[in-house]
Parts: C-alpha cells; structure tokens; sequence
C-alpha cells in the first residue's frame, strides 16, 4: 500500500468510527527512523467530546495520563457534566 493509500484508509477509519468533523484535527506525517519508514500521527485536542462507535455501540472514553478507561454512561454524563 502506498502511503497516500495507508493515509486514505487511516482517515476514513477516524471519519466511520469517530467522525467526518474530528479528520481535521489529525495530521498524518512519515518519516524515517532507523531504515525503516513510520507514520505520525499528531492529533489536535478537540473543544467537544469524541465518542467512539463500535459495531451497535457508542462508547466515552477517558485518556488520563497514559491510561484509557471507558466510561459507563453514568460516568460520561458526571465528566461532561464537570467539564
């Protein structure tokens, strides 16, 4: 795959699985490290919250620190809530 293919495939997954409006906020650069070619992949905080959509489900998580934890919705609805 190319690496506009492997951009392209990268965006459309953030655009189903997240949402169109959240691509802006993602820039996709590559470079070389150690002979071998990788993709960065910087993402903007966003002002609103992202949630994720897996299969049927809309799930909130949280990123504190290195952690990632979903939330349930009660949790979702105190963090937004506070925010």
């Amino acid at each position: 795959m190319s690496k506009d293919g492997f951009e392209q495939r990268l965006i459309l997954i953030i655009s189903n699985m997240i949402g169109k409006k959240f691509c802006k906020q993602v820039h996709i650069t590559f470079a070389q490290l150690d002979g071998k070619e990788i993709c960065i992949i910087h993402i903007e905080k966003s002002k609103q919250p992202a949630f994720l959509k897996e299969n049927s489900r809309t799930i909130f998580y949280l990123r504190t620190g290195n952690l990632t934890n979903p939330l349930t919705t009660k949790e979702a609805v105190e963090y937004l809530q506070s925010n």
